[in-house]
């Protein structure tokens, strides 16, 4: 069974090294995320709440300010970013996997938390961080069709 997932593994990564697209771009993309929220255990709430402010002080220094990660992605076939189609000419909206990643890192400190404390917690936290990332897309899709 190791094997086949190796040989299945390695056949996609050179399908999608010669010839995928923007479909085997977010397979790989939605991978890498779900092992780094998986793998990746913050120690407490607070180291939590610290990348998760982090991450939105690099989003918008480097996304909106210096404009430099929508430079670096635009044509890169590495799974940083996840691509949705947004229109019938070909134009594509992108996430990048860093907006995802520290948020499940964060919610998976408050599902530790909130199973001993307030079960309530992790919902209500689960909708606020499904909210932010929505809002995200939104705005994301608006600043574009503005320019």
């Amino acid at each position: 069974m190791v094997y086949a997932a190796l040989a299945f593994s390695i056949i996609f990564g050179l399908f999608h090294e010669f010839c995928g697209g923007w479909f085997t771009n977010d397979i790989l993309a939605f991978s890498s995320i779900y092992i780094a929220c998986s793998r990746i255990q913050a120690v407490s709430y607070q180291t939590g709440v610290i990348l998760l402010v982090g991450m939105a002080v690099f989003d918008i220094f480097w996304l909106y300010v210096v404009d430099l990660l929508s430079t670096v992605t635009r044509e890169c076939r590495a799974p940083l970013m996840i691509m949705i189609p947004r229109d019938h000419r070909g134009n594509k909206q992108s996430l990048a996997a860093l907006d995802i990643i520290v948020p499940g890192i964060f919610l998976n400190v408050v599902q530790k938390y909130s199973s001993m404390y307030d079960p309530g917690l992790f919902t209500a936290t689960y909708a606020a961080v499904f909210g932010a990332l929505t809002i995200t897309m939104i705005f994301a899709v608006w600043s574009t069709n503005a320019r």
